[in-house]
C-alpha cells in the first residue's frame, strides 16, 4: 500500500510539473509601416503605435505570450465594450510555440476590455478608444493644461517639419504619402473615422512652394489643426481624457513602437530597423538590473529619463524598467540639444568631468567605470569578489583617460575624445555605406556598431583621420616615438595585437583561474595586485582592445607590467612624472590662428620645439630651453602666417618626433 501511494504522489507530481500553468503576458504589439507591408498575407494590415489609447476604427494588434513555455489553446474575449459595440477580435496569427498575435479594431468610443484564456491562465488588458481633438483648435486643447510642454514642443521638427515641407524647405521628395506620419490621426484604414487628419477635406497641393502652408490653413482649416506631428500622434487621442487619465484615456510610453510607427519607414526612414540590431534593443541586463533603483539609470530606458529629468541625482526607485529605447536618449518635447537628445553633463567616478559639449558625453553618462580607481583599490579588502574592478563598460574612462592607477606617473593620451566630431557618436555611429543592392549596411548609425552582423569592420569610420586602415581595425598599427612593437615579442602588429599581447603578460602575473578570469577574491592579494587587475580589467571591459584611447591604453598596460614585474619599482611619489617621452597632436587642428602643442618630458631634459613650412624651413622656434620632468603645453600664434600645412620637431636628447598640422584661415 506504501509503494501504491508513493507511485501516485509521483504520478501527481509529475503530471502538475508537465502542465505547469502559464504564465500569460498580454500586451499592446506595435506594428511599423516596413513590417506592415513586408508580407501582405499576415495580420498586419497598417502600422500602429502600440498605444492602449487609439482611435475610433483603427485596427490595433495585440500578443499574448506564454513566459513559462509553449503555449496552448487560446481563446480570446472583450467581456467590456461600449453599449452598442459590435467589435470582436479579427483574427490572430501564431509565433513559434509560446506567442499568439491577435487583431481588434474598436468601433464605438468608451473602454473595452480584452481578456485572453490558455490552460487555466488568464490575462487582461484595458484599451481605450476615442476622438481626436487637434492640439492647435480653438476648443480646449492640451495646451491649455500643458502649457509648458506644449511651448516646448513648438520648437521642435514635430511641430516644424510639415510646414517646412509644404513651403518646399523640408525635401524635394515630399509628396502626399508622406501626410501619413506627417499629420496627426491619419489612418488609412477606412474603418478609422476618429476626427483625424484624413478626415477632413484635403488637397495636396500641386507645387510645394513657400506660402503653400499658409494658403493649406486658409483653404482646409480642419485638416490642418490636425497637420504637424502633435501630441496625440504620440499619447492617443484626448477626446476622453480631460484630466482623466484612468482606463488608458491618455498613455505617456518610451516603448519604440511608436516612434517606429513613422520612423520605420523601409527606405528614407530606418531608424528602429538599425537599432534592432544594436545591444539598447536586446536588453540582456534590463530582467535583473534595470529595476534596481542603484542600476536602472543606465540599465533601463525609463531608468535614464527619470535620472536625467530628477537632474542626475541618484534614483531612490526604478521605474517599470524598459530596454533602451529612441525616447531615452531622444527628447521629443525639446529641440534645446542638437538632434533633441537629452544632454546632460558626465563625470567620471573619480570626479573627472568630461571635458565634452558635444552629444558624447551623453553616451558617457552610462559607458563608465562606475568606480573610483584609487579609492576602490585604496580599499581593496573590502571589495575583493568575482566581480572586482570597474563596472563592465567602461569605455568612457579610457576614452577620456582617467580614472585608472598610474602610481604617479603621467601618461600620454591620443586625441580621440577632443578630435572625433561628437566623440563617440563621430566613430560609432558614421554611415557603413550600401550592400550591392543599395541597402544601407547593418552597421553604425543607430546599430552603435563598429561591424556588421556578419563581421564586417566599418573602417569607413577611421579614413577621414588616419586613411586606408586596411580591412580591420586590427590592421591598424600605433607608433609611439617611432615604435609599434609595445608587447616586446619583437613583432610590429596592429594596436589591437599589441594591446591583447600586454593583457596575457598581465594575466599571467596575477591570481587567475586558468580559465582567462582573474580571481581577486581573497585576502592573500596585495595592493599592488590589486591595483594591476583594476587597470588590466579597465582595458579588458573597454572591449576595444586600445582603439578608445590608443596610446593611453598602451602605456597604461606597460606601467601595469613593469610595476608588477619589479622593473619599475618607484610608485609611491605624488609628482605626476611622464612615463615616456612624447609630442602630442595640437589642438585644435586644424586651428586658426591659434592652437596648443603638449609634450612630456620624463627626465630633465633640454628641449626644443622648431615649426617648420613644407618647404622644410624653419618658421619660429618655440621652444628652446632645459625642462625639469614633466607635462608641458605652448601656444602657437600664427596669425602672421599663411594658410597651409606646417610641421612641429621636437627634439630632447634622443628623442625626435615630428607632427603635422593645418591652419585654416
Amino acid at each position: 500500500m506504501k509503494k501504491v501511494t508513493i507511485l501516485l504522489l509521483c504520478l501527481i507530481f509529475g503530471t502538475s510539473f508537465l502542465y505547469a500553468q502559464p504564465d500569460l503576458l498580454l500586451k499592446m504589439h506595435g506594428v511599423s509601416s516596413r513590417i506592415a507591408a513586408e508580407d501582405e498575407t499576415d495580420l498586419f494590415r497598417y502600422s500602429f503605435t502600440g498605444l492602449q489609447n487609439v482611435g475610433v476604427g483603427t485596427e490595433v494588434y495585440l500578443s499574448v505570450m506564454n513566459r513559462a513555455g509553449a503555449l496552448g489553446d487560446v481563446n480570446w474575449t472583450i467581456p467590456t465594450k461600449p453599449a452598442g459595440s459590435n467589435a470582436t477580435i479579427g483574427g490572430t496569427q501564431n509565433e513559434g510555440d509560446d506567442t499568439q498575435f491577435a487583431a481588434f479594431t474598436p468601433d464605438l468610443v468608451g473602454k473595452y476590455v480584452i481578456e485572453v484564456f490558455s490552460d487555466g491562465a488568464i490575462a487582461e488588458i484595458t484599451i481605450n478608444a476615442a476622438m481626436y481633438l487637434g492640439a492647435l483648435t480653438e476648443q480646449p486643447n492640451c495646451g491649455y493644461c500643458h502649457e509648458g510642454i506644449t511651448a516646448k514642443w513648438k520648437e521642435t521638427g514635430h511641430y516644424f517639419d510639415t510646414e517646412w515641407a509644404l513651403n518646399g524647405e523640408l525635401s524635394s521628395h515630399f509628396r502626399e504619402s508622406c501626410l501619413e506620419c506627417h499629420s496627426t490621426g491619419y489612418d488609412p484604414n477606412p474603418t478609422a473615422v476618429n476626427n483625424g487628419f484624413d478626415d477632413f477635406e484635403f488637397v495636396f497641393p500641386e507645387e510645394l512652394a513657400p506660402g503653400v502652408w499658409d494658403a493649406m490653413v486658409e483653404t482646409y482649416p480642419e485638416a490642418m489643426s490636425r497637420a504637424r506631428v502633435q501630441c496625440e500622434a504620440c499619447h492617443g487621442p484626448g477626446g476622453n481624457h480631460f484630466y482623466l487619465t484612468q482606463d488608458a484615456r491618455m498613455v505617456s510610453t518610451i516603448e519604440v513602437d511608436v516612434c517606429a510607427s513613422c520612423h520605420d519607414q523601409g527606405s528614407h526612414h530606418y531608424f528602429p530597423r538599425e537599432w534592432e540590431y544594436s545591444v539598447h534593443a536586446q536588453g540582456p541586463n534590463v530582467g535583473y538590473a534595470g529595476g534596481r533603483a542603484g542600476c536602472a539609470n543606465c540599465h533601463s530606458g525609463s531608468g535614464f529619463v527619470a535620472y536625467v529629468k530628477g537632474g542626475q541625482v541618484p534614483l531612490t526607485e526604478a521605474p517599470p524598467a524598459t530596454v533602451i529605447t529612441c525616447a531615452t536618449c531622444h527628447d521629443p518635447h525639446s529641440a534645446e540639444n542638437p538632434a533633441q537628445v537629452r544632454l546632460s553633463s558626465a563625470t567620471l567616478a573619480d570626479g573627472t568631468e568630461v571635458p565634452l559639449s558635444n552629444e558624447g558625453r551623453l553616451c558617457i553618462n552610462c559607458h563608465m567605470g562606475r568606480r573610483d580607481a584609487v579609492e576602490y583599490t585604496d580599499n581593496w579588502l573590502d571589495n575583493l569578489s568575482s566581480h572586482f574592478g570597474p563596472h563592465h563598460g567602461p569605455q568612457g574612462d579610457l576614452l577620456v583617460g582617467a580614472n585608472a592607477i598610474t602610481w604617479g606617473y603621467q601618461l600620454g593620451t591620443s586625441p580621440h575624445l577632443q578630435a572625433i566630431e561628437k566623440a563617440c557618436i563621430g566613430c560609432h555611429m558614421a554611415p557603413a555605406g550600401e550592400d550591392g543592392d543599395g541597402n544601407p549596411l547593418i552597421a553604425g548609425s543607430h546599430t552603435f556598431s563598429m561591424r556588421t552582423p556578419d563581421g564586417m569592420a566599418n573602417v569607413a569610420a577611421c579614413e577621414p583621420c588616419h586613411g586606408d586602415v586596411g580591412n580591420d581595425f586590427n590592421e591598424k598599427k600605433l607608433y609611439i616615438n617611432g615604435v609599434a612593437d609595445h608587447d616586446g615579442d619583437g613583432v610590429e602588429e596592429g594596436l589591437q595585437e599589441e594591446v591583447h599581447g600586454l593583457l596575457e603578460q598581465i594575466y599571467e602575473l596575477l591570481p587567475n583561474d586558468g580559465a582567462g578570469h582573474l580571481a581577486i577574491t581573497d585576502s592573500s592579494v596585495t595592493q599592488i595586485q590589486a591595483q594591476a587587475a583594476y587597470n588590466y580589467l579597465l582595458v579588458e571591459e573597454d572591449r576595444s582592445l586600445g582603439m578608445h584611447n590608443p596610446e593611453f591604453a598602451i602605456e597604461l598596460l606597460q606601467l601595469t607590467l613593469g610595476v608588477l614585474n619589479g622593473t619599475i619599482s618607484d610608485v609611491e611619489g605624488e609628482e605626476l612624472i611622464p612615463f615616456k617621452f612624447t609630442l602630442e597632436q595640437n589642438y585644435p587642428n586644424p586651428f586658426n590662428p591659434t592652437t596648443t602643442i603638449r609634450f612630456n618630458v620624463p627626465q630633465a631634459s633640454d628641449v626644443k620645439l622648431t615649426i617648420y613650412d613644407t618647404m622644410g624651413r624653419e618658421v619660429e622656434v618655440l621652444v628652446n630651453k632645459h625642462h625639469n620632468p614633466g607635462q608641458y603645453e605652448y601656444n602657437w600664434n600664427a596669425g602672421n602666417f599663411a594658410s597651409g600645412v606646417y610641421f612641429y620637431r621636437m627634439e630632447a636628447g634622443n628623442f625626435v618626433k615630428t607632427n603635422k598640422m593645418l591652419l585654416l584661415k
